[in-house]
């Protein structure tokens, strides 16, 4: 990246940055009182950058951060992507059982939430919608990649689970596995 022209590189071709200003209101704890602050925005095709704007300081080595910023890539800012997140509430609140509770689950986009389902059958299940990346073979997540997320895991792929009337409580975390169940044993 070049601070200087507002480019940086991707595949060998230089290509602008998009620089705006944003400015927020920050509220004293003590005084009450507000200061407006201004900071300038820059963002590339992966994203905004937010290791440049003295907002980020993790102990990380200040000249890394400068030859190697990182952007932020979410589901929630990204613009190809058509959210239909708004259409996945809708017809949640008009869904009257298992399968039409996943198939409104199934517009849901960003960001992946827990939502949990019981009828009065005493059913339940949990479904955790959203897209997921799909990350690179033996990439744990735990460090930042290069370029951009291009695919995401399909809906049908994430964590669901249902279960009869003779389940009372299951504990989940997200995007992982139901941990354990109480049963109903009369």
């Amino acid at each position: 990246m070049d601070p200087v022209t507002n480019t940086y590189s991707v595949d060998g071709r230089w290509l602008p940055l998009a620089v705006r200003t944003e400015t927020i209101e920050v509220r004293d704890p003590l005084t009450r009182a507000t200061t407006r602050v201004s900071i300038e925005v820059r963002e590339s095709r992966f994203g905004p950058i937010i290791t440049d704007n003295g907002a980020f300081d993790a102990g990380a080595d200040v000249a890394d951060l400068a030859a190697h910023p990182l952007a932020l890539s979410w589901t929630s800012i990204d613009k190809t992507i058509n959210d239909t997140t708004l259409v996945a509430f809708y017809q949640l609140n008009n869904a009257r059982d298992w399968g039409e509770f996943r198939a409104a689950l199934s517009h849901y986009v960003a960001p992946a939430q827990n939502f949990v389902y019981a009828d009065q059958a005493r059913n339940f299940g949990y479904q955790m919608p959203g897209l997921v990346p799909r990350r690179a073979p033996g990439h744990t997540g735990l460090t930042p990649v290069w370029g951009n997320v291009s695919t995401y895991v399909a809906s049908t792929r994430t964590s669901h689970s249902f279960a009869c009337s003779r389940v009372l409580f299951c504990l989940s975390f997200a995007c992982s596995r139901v941990l354990f169940c109480l049963f109903d044993t009369h």
